[in-house]
């Protein structure tokens, strides 16, 4: 028997003999196949938004900590202006004692010249004194609310004041003299300390 040979012919070389182009599913690449997007009729599919349950739970955390390093500094920086404010006050509490003292030396009762030492000093009265035996009057002007004039008086209230004097160096005629202001602070005790001097003949024409 004759032997017969049996040739496959491609879509591809028909096309091409016939000059055709093909289409990608004719010429086999998968590469290029159409998608769902590419079909007619197919809706695109929507990217979900939104954030996960992760990312809120991180977001909440920032926040907090954020939050917490805030109100940190502010209650950290009332509390600095609070002692700064008070030492301010102290402070000018003192000077005005020291040029009280210096003023009027009669209205102090001044401790016998042998009383003083140089060590630890004497202490020095204040002779006549209206307000309570070491404590700082209230000032005359104070705010109209009734609230802020009771904070300022509780405020003036704390401090308290106690004055010594020290026997100066020998051949100087001036005694020491200290003005110690007291308060409390976060219950701390502080304390502001001025030191002046005065004439022993001063002291002398007083008592």
């Amino acid at each position: 028997m004759p032997h017969r040979a049996t040739v496959r012919v491609s879509a591809s070389d028909t096309a091409a003999a016939g000059g055709a182009e093909l289409t990608p599913s004719e010429k086999g690449d998968q590469s290029v196949l159409p998608t769902h997007r590419d079909r007619p009729g197919s809706r695109p599919r929507r990217r979900r938004e939104g954030f996960t349950l992760v990312e809120v739970l991180v977001a909440l955390a920032v926040l907090s900590v954020a939050t917490w390093i805030i109100l940190s500094l502010f209650s950290s920086s009332l509390k600095l202006e609070r002692i700064a404010r008070s030492t301010r006050v102290a402070t000018d509490l003192a000077r005005d004692r020291m040029a009280d003292i210096l003023a009027r030396p009669g209205a102090y009762a001044w401790p016998a010249a042998d009383a003083i030492t140089a060590e630890t000093g004497a202490p020095l009265k204040l002779l006549n004194e209206s307000p309570q035996e070491g404590a700082f009057a209230v000032p005359a002007v104070l705010p109209a609310s009734p609230l802020a004039r009771s904070s300022e008086q509780v405020f003036y209230e704390r401090f308290g004041w106690e004055a010594f004097v020290k026997q100066p160096a020998e051949g100087r005629g001036f005694y020491e003299v200290l003005v110690v202001v007291r308060w409390t602070e976060a219950n701390r005790p502080q304390q502001v300390v001025l030191t002046g001097s005065i004439p022993v003949a001063m002291t002398k024409e007083a008592s």
